[in-house]
């Protein structure tokens, strides 16, 4: 679809040259026909990029513009008004609109990036080369469990540890890992950190959810066993920079108490990441810091025994009531506090403003290259973010949160 888009606008350059020639010749008749082709073309183009990105995107804007230049050049040859010199300069006008929406489409598709600004951010790859470290005292014993398979590129989840220990030396940084790593662990060891290996599932789950499920259960369990009594679930393919984050957390934990009556401890907080808001139940599972009971509940070790070749879906909310992926735990979360979910958009925002905190991903300094260099995928200038909003930022939680609809609940954990 790509390159049949990019393709049509490309061809409109060459028959607006055509158009030139024909109006120059006074041949009307040819002209209009030509028009009527243009028309049509950029209608089925606009139609495509609404269909494939959105109905905001700035290109389609372009094409409108472009569209009715092209009717008023039409008129004017129907009605035999106006000049040629005229015509011709509105033939022009609309060959710079298309031009234009080839350009922004292009952006669009990552086919061309110029003409954009473009910023970056350098990161540290070795923990001896960081020298902005934390200095206040934690409030309460905490762990970070990085759980998932060792990142050996450039030492990468070997440099993670040092670094959380070099920032964070009041935490317990626990690894929970898998067996077939266990050739690669005696540099951890040497870290004094505390390591859990572990067979890994039988089956994987949708996204390997079951995997996180087990890694991440028995990494917050032996935190637990020494007494943790805050955790901060993260991956081992990641890692954050943030200086003071923990005591930047608890500063979030005592601004947004627990509205409503639950066996929850604290809210917990999530990351805007992956915290979608056309799924329903789908918070960003990579990240997640609360008080261990919390934790340990929300990553219970339940595993996903369903073969995920065989299911198929067709829309978000068939998605999301699959329990797939980042919906396999928040669900199961919320129906482990004895909550009846509803599968509606309403419920989950409810469940999301009422039990978590969304905070940006940019908050915690994370960096992340599993899938590119571009640390901010969901910022687009070319649709309408603000309406069509897929990832949750804290603005957005924030703004569900000044609702102050609380909803009560029975002994049974319904609504009321």
């Amino acid at each position: 679809m790509n390159n049949g888009i990019i393709g049509a606008l490309s061809q409109c350059h060459d028959v607006h040259r055509k158009l030139i020639e024909l109006i120059q010749k006074n041949q009307t008749e040819a002209a209009k026909e030509v028009i009527r082709v243009l028309q049509d073309t950029a209608i089925g183009v606009g139609e495509a990029i609404e269909h494939d990105y959105g109905k905001k995107q700035a290109a389609v804007s372009r094409l409108e513009e472009y569209c009715e230049i092209l009717y008023r050049v039409y008129e004017g040859l129907e009605n035999k008004s106006g000049t040629v010199v005229r015509a011709i300069d509105m033939v022009s006008e609309a060959d710079a609109k298309i031009w234009k929406a080839e350009v922004i489409s292009k952006r669009i598709m990552g086919v061309d990036v110029s003409g954009q600004f473009r910023t970056y951010y350098d990161r540290p790859k070795y923990a001896d080369e960081v020298g902005i470290l934390s200095e206040g005292k934690l409030k309460y014993k905490t762990a970070i469990v990085l759980q998932g398979p060792l990142k050996k590129e450039e030492d990468f989840t070997l440099e993670t540890v040092r670094l959380y220990k070099k920032l964070y030396p009041d935490c317990l940084i626990v690894l929970s890992t898998w067996d077939s790593e266990k050739d690669y662990l005696q540099p951890f060891y040497d870290e004094g950190i505390i390591i859990c290996v572990n067979e890994p599932p039988i089956h994987s789950g949708a996204l390997n959810c079951s995997f996180q499920a087990k890694s991440a259960h028995e990494g917050i369990e032996r935190a637990k066993a020494y007494g943790c009594e805050r955790i901060c679930k993260t991956r081992t393919d990641q890692r954050f920079y943030r200086p003071e984050l923990f005591s930047y957390l608890e500063d979030v934990i005592d601004q947004f108490p627990m509205r409503i009556d639950s066996i929850q401890k604290n809210r917990l907080i999530a990351i805007s990441y992956t915290t979608f808001s056309n799924r329903l139940y789908h918070i960003c599972d990579m990240f997640l810091y609360g008080d261990s009971e919390d934790v340990a509940r929300y990553f219970s070790g339940r595993m996903d025994e369903r073969d995920w070749e065989l299911i198929k879906w067709t829309d978000n909310i068939q998605y999301s009531k699959l329990r797939a992926g980042e919906v396999w735990f928040t669900a199961d979360y919320i129906e482990s506090l004895g909550y009846e979910l509803k599968w509606t958009y309403e419920d989950s925002a409810y469940y999301l403003r009422e039990f978590f905190v969304i905070i940006d991903t940019d908050l915690i300094d994370l960096y992340w290259a599993k899938y590119s260099d571009n640390e901010h995928p969901e910022r687009k200038y070319n649709d309408d973010n603000f309406q069509n909003q897929r990832i949750v930022t804290f603005f957005d939680w924030l703004h569900e949160y000044r609702k102050e609809k609380v909803v009560a609940f029975d002994t049974l954990g319904v609504k009321k």
